[in-house]
Formats: structure tokens, sequence, C-alpha cells
């Protein structure tokens, strides 16, 4: 059970629920080895650049 406060009330949330909740919120962004990815594609591009300057 967690407690948190909402326009000043207090609301209760069982553990499952919240659970839910926070994986819909994150849902949408991509996942961390995505992320990882497109930095190095970045980083191989920017060296790629500056090899040929």
């Amino acid at each position: 059970m967690f407690a948190s406060i909402e326009n000043d009330r207090l609301v209760l949330e069982k553990a499952g629920k919240m659970k839910q909740r926070l994986k819909n919120r994150f849902a949408r962004l991509p996942s961390p080895a995505s992320l990882a990815e497109e930095l190095n594609s970045e980083r191989r591009e920017a060296a790629k650049r500056e090899a040929n300057e």
C-alpha cells in the first residue's frame, strides 16, 4: 500500500495498481538498449566527421 497527497487529499493505492500505472506511464519510452545504440551511432558518425577534417 502506498500513500500520496493529491489536491490536498490523502490517496491510498495498492502496490499492484501503482506498478501498473507506472508501467503504463513509461511504456512509450524507448528501451535502454536502443538509447545506448543511438548514442553509439551518433558517436561513430561524429568520429567519422572528425577524421575527415
